[in-house]
């Protein structure tokens, strides 16, 4: 009794701090240098639906919604590091007061920190329409490879031209596009940072790229092969488990990556080639990877990087018993999946790519480097790194493990069984042992 008394006092004094706000009105936009919480207080009804909307900038925060007893009811840290906006949508289950706290999750005091914040209650009308529109998607998401994201964008692209202010783009990027999204997009909203907001500022800042690179991102409509690669992929791995592929235009922030078994792919990444205008791309190893590709190779590509993510749907946690090894692990999955997409499934014999070559030209000299920090947390040097890499192309790792899993590969009397094996590995020590690839080193 005396525990739900303090806590009931708590809960009083924070609801005391907070400041109430109104529905549909937005806040001012104030200063936060994150050594404080923002707390605020609003009354929501029960069958209404609510969008929480958190813009934050040179801050990074989360948004997390209360209510009166102190239960946590909803949370978001969506936004593109310390830029841009988190959306919270509630549906409360009673009407009551709830409490809105925002605090950063960033070290230190951010000086120029700001943060906006506003509620507004989705309107019947919204709602009725949402209903519509996932009724015309139920054929779409019922698919095993879904593609008609791709001709919304361009649908809400086009309509961009009507726009009279940036309010009248973020709505139409909302609306055309990420309202009518299939069930693979909002599951792609749901892990990366895909607001309107967002996509409008990308589409300004790389227009030049997005006309150039439309009619490319049109190819996964026309691709009828990928069931078959897929059917060939599980030919050679026979505990395959089904997934879904969702491709998508994102605001140039990733390629491909797996949620649950979806894997989502982010076209206009991939289908980018030497034809592309890349004058507005300033990093410099994407700039690259675009021109190294001829427009005739980017259906493989595309398909490439379509099974590299199949392959990582299927990959298993590693034992409780494996030591730690995160670097090592890293590289070998990523590793793993591209041999597999590529040679097994794709049937390629050698890339040319800039970081393929690289990495063949300097293999040694790389293991050498990597060799004495396997077990490292710090990927900084060898994946995700591909916008700030500056001695030496990025994702480097992606190779290394490649090399790995040719040589487990290779060295394998049953190859079926290795492609199993390869695929099931959960120890990345074991698997870097029967690999057998410090050996060919040795000797040289």
């Amino acid at each position: 009794m005396k525990q739900k008394l303090i806590l009931f006092f708590l809960l009083l004094g924070l609801f005391s701090q907070a400041q109430m706000v109104s529905i549909g009105k937005p806040m001012p936009q104030i200063s936060f240098d994150g050594t404080s919480e923002l707390n605020y207080a609003v009354e929501l009804k029960k069958g209404e639906t609510y969008i929480v909307t958190v813009h934050q900038n040179k801050i990074d925060v989360e948004a997390i919604l209360f209510d009166s007893t102190g239960n946590r009811v909803a949370y978001t840290d969506l936004a593109d590091g310390s830029n841009g906006y988190d959306r919270i949508e509630f549906s409360p289950g009673k009407d009551d007061t709830y409490r809105l706290l925002i605090r950063s999750v960033e070290n230190g005091k951010k000086e120029e920190g700001t943060v906006q914040m506003g509620i507004k209650k989705i309107s019947k009308k919204d709602l009725e329409k949402r209903k519509k529109t996932a009724e015309y998607l139920k054929v779409e998401n019922a698919k095993a490879i879904t593609t008609l994201d791709i001709s919304h964008f361009w649908e809400a692209y086009d309509q961009l031209k009507y726009s009279k202010t940036l309010q009248d783009s973020i709505n139409t990027i909302q609306n055309v596009y990420l309202d009518r999204g299939t069930d693979g997009l909002k599951e792609f909203q749901k892990i990366r940072y895909f607001s309107a907001e967002l996509f409008v500022e990308r589409i300004k800042k790389y227009k030049k790229f997005y006309q150039s690179v439309r009619s490319s991102t049109m190819l996964p409509l026309e691709m009828n092969d990928l069931s078959g690669l897929i059917h060939d992929f599980k030919d050679s791995y026979s505990n395959a488990r089904s997934a879904k592929i969702c491709f998508a235009v994102g605001p140039m922030s990733t390629g491909g990556t797996i949620s649950g078994n979806y894997l989502l792919i982010g076209i206009e990444m991939l289908a980018g080639s030497q034809d592309c205008d890349v004058s507005e791309i300033t990093n410099e190893n994407l700039r690259q990877e675009i021109v190294s590709r001829k427009k005739l190779e980017v259906p493989d590509y595309i398909r490439e990087t379509a099974m590299h993510e199949y392959v990582h749907t299927q990959q298993r946690k590693n034992s409780p018993k494996a030591c730690e090894c995160p670097l090592l692990d890293n590289i070998i999955r990523e590793g793993t999946a591209s041999f597999i997409s590529e040679k097994i499934i794709m049937k390629k014999n050698e890339s040319t790519g800039r970081t393929s070559v690289y990495v063949r030209e300097n293999e040694k000299k790389l293991w050498e480097e990597l060799k004495a920090n396997l077990c490292s947390k710090d990927m900084s040097r060898w994946l995700y790194n591909a916008a700030s890499s500056k001695d030496r192309p990025g994702d480097l790792g992606y190779r290394m493990g490649y090399q790995m899993a040719e040589s487990y590969y290779e060295n394998a009397v049953d190859k079926k069984a290795a492609v199993r094996e390869m695929i099931e590995a959960d120890n990345p020590l074991i698997f870097l042992d029967r690999s057998g690839y410090d050996l060919k080193f040795r000797t040289k």
